[in-house]
């Protein structure tokens, strides 16, 4: 009787064990919690997906973590509803990041508990938000715009993918030199705006020119080369895109920033990406002015 009691005990030691070994090592976020919204328990999941440790969550309550905006489908506190549900929601880490997950609700798995499973989907979202800015700006400069709208199209797409301080539209003229284009913000618009830029006096611009390819600079500080040239003065890391269309370089697009490393390699694929649709607008619009100039001509000749 006494072994049979044992045996039971010990199975049941196993149990636990091992239903605590599964509750820690599930890859989704586990969250036990009553109903003002307290945690209970956390598995380890969840404390790397808000930055904090387990131990740091239990007794605290969790609706700080959440916030509300567009990419939320349900509000806290949602748990009050009292049913299973599934959705997405926005929250706030412990060190201030943004973070989307998709969770799932499943009320009263014990008397006054419930069970909020929190799967991390942030990578998802951002991809999802990038390619539809991506699309929205294509749609944009396929529009026959003419130049200068095709280059504040340009400046305000950019922007929306791309955290930068400064930035710059160079057009490539005679020489082979360059020509400040559009700047923003625009500082000096009556010495800027059509500031010629002699290639020879930078190398990275000429590489970019020569070689048709993006050119990063995590730290210009640190690099002997750079040359701090309006508008490139100022800066601690660039990032310059070539603008290409039908294998013709048409000039470069300037991005700065104040801050060391402030550019990486994924900011460079999105500068390309929305480059291509760019240079097409740039020489349509290019194309149009010069037929408008030459329809102009052809009126003044025959007047």
């Amino acid at each position: 009787m006494k072994r049979a009691h044992t045996n039971a005990d010990q199975a049941l030691r196993n149990t636990v064990y091992e239903s605590s070994q599964v509750f820690d090592a599930v890859l989704d976020g586990i969250l036990i919690i009553d109903y003002e919204g307290v945690c209970l328990d956390a598995n380890s999941a969840v404390a790397a997906m808000l930055r904090c440790r387990a131990e740091a969550l239990i007794g605290k309550n969790i609706s700080p973590f959440f916030v509300e905006d567009e990419a939320s489908t349900a509000s806290w506190p949602f748990i009050f509803e009292h049913k299973k549900q599934r959705g997405r929601a926005r929250m706030i880490v412990r060190d201030g990041a943004p973070l989307v997950v998709d969770f799932s609700v499943a009320p009263d798995y014990l008397p006054g508990r419930l069970v909020l499973i929190l799967c991390d989907v942030t990578e998802l979202e951002t991809a999802r938000a990038e390619a539809d800015a991506l699309r929205k700006a294509t749609l944009a400069l396929s529009q026959n715009l003419p130049m200068d709208a095709a280059l504040d199209t340009l400046l305000q797409y950019i922007s929306e993918l791309i955290p930068f301080d400064r930035a710059a539209v160079f057009f490539l003229e005679d020489g082979p030199n360059l020509m400040i284009a559009r700047e923003t913000p625009c500082l000096h618009p009556m010495k800027r705006i059509g500031l010629i830029v002699k290639v020879s006096d930078n190398l990275f611009l000429q590489k970019i020119l020569i070689e048709k390819q993006s050119l990063l600079v995590s730290d210009v500080a640190s690099d002997a080369q750079w040359a701090a040239m309006p508008p490139l003065d100022h800066l601690r890391s660039w990032l310059g895109i070539p603008l290409v269309a039908a294998n013709e370089v048409l000039g470069v697009l300037s991005l700065g920033s104040n801050t060391r490393d402030g550019f990486t390699s994924e900011h460079v694929r999105l500068a390309e990406s929305l480059a291509i649709p760019a240079a097409v607008a740039i020489q349509n619009a290019r194309t149009h002015e010069r037929a408008e100039i030459y329809a102009s001509e052809l009126e003044r000749r025959l007047e």
